[in-house]
C-alpha cells in the first residue's frame, strides 16, 4: 500500500472542481425558485378559459392560470361558497383575491337588425283611458299606493321598440281619465266602500262581486273608440285599472275578432278590429308585457290553426319546452322558458338543449340546438320577455310553410300588431 501524500497540484485540482460543483448548484437552485417564483405570479393574471364542454356548470368561467401545468380540469376547483377561483397545480393552491365567479357576459336579448325599409314599421295610434276613481279619501291610485299608469305605458312603448329595432311604434294620441269605477257585465259597480272591503277582506269570494268582468260594451260606448277606430284616429284602445276593475289582459272587438286571451267582444259598432289591452297600475311593465306576449300566444294560434306541445309546425317548434318535448325545445311561451318546469320559472338554472337562436334567420332552420339556461337572458322575468320577442321572426318576405302549407309572413309581428290580415 502505498503511504505517499497527494501532491499539491492534485489538491488544488480537485478542491477546484468541488468549488465549481458547489457554486454551480447553488446557481442553478436559486435561478429555479426564482423563475418558479414568477411563473407563480404569472398565475395569478393570466387567464385560461376552460371549455364550455368540460366545465357545463359554469360555462365561459376564466381559470387564472398559464403556466403552471392544467393537465385536467379535475384540477380545477369552483369554491361557490366564497365565489373564490383556485387552481391546483405541483402540489399548491393558488388563490386569487376576491375573484367572483363570473356569470354570462353577454346576455342572448340583443334586438335583431334595423329594418331596411318603412314598409317593415308598424306605427299604431293608441287611446289611453284610466279608470282612477274616487276613493275613502282620495283617488285609488292615491289612496292605495299604485303605480302611475303613464309611466309604465311610455315603459311598454319602449319595450316593443327596443326589442323590435323599432319596428313597432306606439303613440299616445288621446287620454281619458274617468274618476268611477267601472260598471261589472251584470250592471253592478262599485263604490269606495264597497271596493275598500274587497280589497281589504280576506275572503274575496264573499266581499268582492262576482262576475268580475266589465262591461266592455259600455266601455266602448262611453269612449266612442268605436266611433275612432272606425275614422283611423285610433288603432288601439288600452285601459288601465285597479285590481277587481275586471279588465281582460288582451281582447278584441270588430269584424273578425277572435280569442285574444278572452272572448272576442260582439255586439260592438266597431267596423275594423279594435285591439283592446287591459292593464293593473297595481303591477309593474312586467305584467303589461306580459299581457302582449298572450296576445302574440292567441294571434299566432289563429294563424297556424293550432297550438300544441308538438313539433309540427313552426309556432309550435318556436314555442316547444324541454319538459313537453326533451331536447327539442324552442323559445318556450309567455309562462314557460325553454327549461321551465312550472308557471312563471324564469329563474331555472337546468341546462336543456334548445334551437331557439334558429329563430333570428327564420324561415331557415338549421336545427341548431345548443344548451341554455336562465343566464342566456340573465336570470329574470323581463328580461325572459326580451329574450323572447327579440327571437320573435322579424325577417323580411315570406314563405309556404312546409307543414300546414300555408303562406306565412317571415315578420310575425305583423300578425301580432296589425291585424289587418284577419278576414
Amino acid at each position: 500500500m502505498n503511504n505517499k501524500g497527494y501532491s499539491p497540484i492534485i489538491l488544488i485540482i480537485g478542491f477546484f472542481i468541488f468549488a465549481v460543483f458547489i457554486g454551480g448548484g447553488y446557481y442553478f437552485y436559486n435561478s429555479y425558485s426564482k423563475y418558479n417564483s414568477q411563473r407563480n405570479a404569472a398565475a395569478s393574471t393570466n387567464p385560461v378559459v376552460i371549455p364550455y364542454s368540460e366545465n357545463p356548470q359554469y360555462p365561459d368561467i376564466s381559470i387564472r392560470n398559464e403556466t403552471l401545468p392544467l393537465q385536467t380540469t379535475s384540477q380545477v376547483e369552483v369554491k361557490q361558497d366564497i365565489k373564490i377561483i383556485t387552481t391546483k397545480a405541483q402540489g399548491k393552491i393558488i388563490e386569487s383575491p376576491k375573484t367572483e365567479v363570473p356569470k354570462k357576459s353577454v346576455l342572448n336579448i340583443s334586438p335583431p337588425p334595423k329594418p331596411t325599409s318603412s314598409d317593415q314599421i308598424i306605427n299604431k295610434k293608441v287611446f289611453l283611458v284610466v279608470y282612477n276613481p274616487k276613493s275613502v279619501n282620495k283617488s285609488v291610485i292615491e289612496e292605495y299606493g299604485y303605480r302611475n299608469p303613464q309611466t309604465i305605458t311610455n315603459e311598454v312603448i319602449s319595450f316593443f321598440n327596443e326589442v323590435t329595432s323599432g319596428r313597432i311604434k306606439y303613440s299616445i294620441v288621446k287620454n281619458q281619465t274617468f274618476d268611477y269605477f267601472p260598471v261589472k257585465t251584470d250592471g253592478f259597480t262599485y263604490n269606495a266602500a264597497t271596493y275598500n272591503t274587497c280589497l281589504k277582506s280576506s275572503d274575496k269570494s264573499k266581499d268582492c262581486h262576482s262576475p268580475d268582468t266589465a262591461d266592455y260594451l259600455a266601455i266602448l260606448k262611453l269612449t266612442e273608440a268605436c266611433e275612432l277606430a272606425n275614422k283611423g284616429e285610433i288603432d288601439e284602445l288600452w285601459i288601465w285599472g285597479g285590481p277587481y276593475f275586471g279588465f281582460w289582459e288582451s281582447n278584441m272587438a270588430g269584424p273578425g275578432a277572435f280569442f285574444l286571451n278572452s272572448g272576442p267582444t260582439t255586439g260592438s259598432t266597431c267596423q275594423k278590429i279594435l285591439p283592446i289591452m287591459g292593464f293593473s297600475y297595481e303591477r309593474t311593465v312586467n305584467e303589461a308585457v306580459h299581457n302582449f306576449g298572450h296576445r302574440a300566444e292567441s294571434s299566432m294560434k289563429k294563424v297556424f290553426g293550432s297550438w300544441d306541445p308538438k313539433p309540427t309546425h313552426e309556432w309550435n317548434r318556436f314555442t316547444l319546452l324541454n319538459k313537453d318535448q326533451k331536447d327539442l325545445a324552442g323559445c318556450g311561451n309567455i309562462h314557460f322558458a325553454p327549461n321551465s318546469t312550472k308557471d312563471y320559472e324564469y329563474t331555472s338554472k337546468n341546462y336543456v338543449l334548445s334551437h331557439c337562436d334558429d329563430f333570428r334567420e327564420y324561415p331557415t332552420i338549421r336545427g341548431n340546438y345548443k344548451k341554455i339556461n336562465c343566464e342566456e337572458w340573465g336570470c329574470s322575468e323581463l328580461n325572459y320577455y326580451k329574450y323572447w320577442w327579440t327571437h320573435l321572426p322579424q325577417n323580411t318576405g315570406k314563405h309556404a310553410d312546409s307543414d300546414t302549407g300555408k303562406e306565412i309572413l317571415n315578420n310575425w309581428l305583423f300578425y301580432v300588431f296589425d291585424f289587418s290580415w284577419v278576414k
